[in-house]
């Protein structure tokens, strides 16, 4: 049972109601105020009217399902009040209309930001509400609705997405009165094929192996060489964790590492150098990479991998090469940690932005991930 003590200062004191004095301090949720939205999808009004019946709406669930849950309310609640935050760097007016294209993507980097040191399975269930509550959207038009409704029961906890898409839905003025109950149609099918059924007025996945609670998710076969890409804020631990659990000779392949060798910087230092070294890197990196490869190695790359898109880069450098690919995300016990760890080689403020720019990873990346969030005795 998780602890119903998550997200204390979002919260009145042992409730699900928000404390608006502390929410109204969140700049990124000032901002919603500012945000227009289109009058086809949103009639009530600016993106913080929404996000307030939003809200209303999920108080309104929660009491008709008689949840005593305090912890699983309080990620309804903090899910409904985040859902739209990323509106507030989206939001652009052209071809005569607002819109906020992928406001859900940059509303989760946004949301795991704000709870960075909040519990770690609490966190990341609201940052996968935000991100996926759009996904209903032409949901009509997909070819295999199973297949698609599978694969998100994969990347986001259902038991949770559907109550913040219904009340995403019941929040929202359209200009069609039809829309909603085609958008509610819609939700309920990714409850049917996601199979979920009901209990106790509440919904629960029956066959889940969830990854927000580090267990793991199989999709290959294990006779294969494996990949480990350490993904990590610096300071994570990353260093301390290989050494403490891989046996073995696997290639270890760190640009830390090659920095040094190629004389760029003394051992411990952390540092990016200029376009020309870090090209030197590259090669470096990329050549050991593809002759481990070749030799059917295990191989640990040992860097920060926060983006998909460096992530991504070294599959398609692999190619068709047969690997299993393992992703161990490791998490200090709190930014601050990180920060100490790295206290006069990155500033403060570098790390905020590096969780801004953090892609978690979705299931289609990887065949196994480890989540190894570290405590405060560890």
């Amino acid at each position: 049972m998780m602890n119903n003590n998550i997200f204390e200062k979002w919260f009145i004191d042992g409730t699900h109601k928000l404390n608006m004095d502390y929410v109204r301090t969140i700049p990124e949720f000032l901002k919603l105020e500012e945000c227009q939205q289109s009058q086809k999808w949103h009639g009530e009004g600016n993106a913080m009217v929404h996000t307030m019946n939003v809200v209303d709406e999920m108080y309104k669930l929660i009491e008709k399902c008689n949840s005593d849950r305090l912890w699983y309310n309080r990620i309804l609640v903090l899910s409904a009040l985040l859902h739209d935050i990323g509106k507030g760097v989206t939001t652009e007016f052209f071809k005569n209309d607002w819109h906020s294209y992928n406001h859900e993507i940059e509303g989760e980097k946004i949301a795991r930001k704000l709870l960075w040191d909040e519990d770690f399975t609490a966190r990341e269930i609201v940052c996968s509400n935000i991100r996926w509550h759009m996904e209903r959207c032409g949901l009509d038009r997909c070819s295999d609705i199973f297949k698609k409704c599978l694969k998100l029961a994969y990347d986001a906890d259902m038991s949770f997405l559907y109550y913040v898409m219904l009340a995403d839905i019941r929040g929202s003025k359209t200009e069609n009165p039809q829309q909603d109950d085609k958008d509610i149609s819609i939700i309920n099918t990714i409850n049917k094929y996601a199979k979920v059924q009901v209990i106790d007025g509440v919904n629960e996945l029956e066959v889940r192996d969830h990854i927000f609670n580090g267990k793991a998710l199989w999709q290959s076969h294990r006779d294969l060489p494996i990949i480990y890409v350490m993904i990590g804020l610096p300071g994570s631990g990353k260093d301390t964790f290989i050494k403490n659990n891989f046996q073995g000779n696997p290639v270890i392949l760190c640009r830390d590492d090659i920095r040094v060798e190629l004389g760029y910087c003394k051992k411990g230092e952390k540092i990016v150098g200029s376009r020309d070294q870090e090209e030197a890197v590259t090669k470096v990196f990329n050549d050991r990479l593809l002759e481990a490869v070749e030799e059917g190695e295990n191989i640990i790359l040992n860097n920060i991998n926060l983006k998909k898109k460096y992530r991504d880069a070294i599959k398609k450098l692999i190619g068709k090469k047969k690997y299993m690919w393992v992703y161990e995300y490791i998490e200090a016990p709190t930014l601050q940690d990180n920060i100490d760890r790295r206290k006069g080689q990155i500033k403060p403020e570098i790390f905020e932005q590096m969780i801004l720019n953090f892609d978690y990873p979705t299931n289609e990346e990887y065949d196994l991930l480890f989540i190894n969030k570290q405590s405060k005795n560890e």
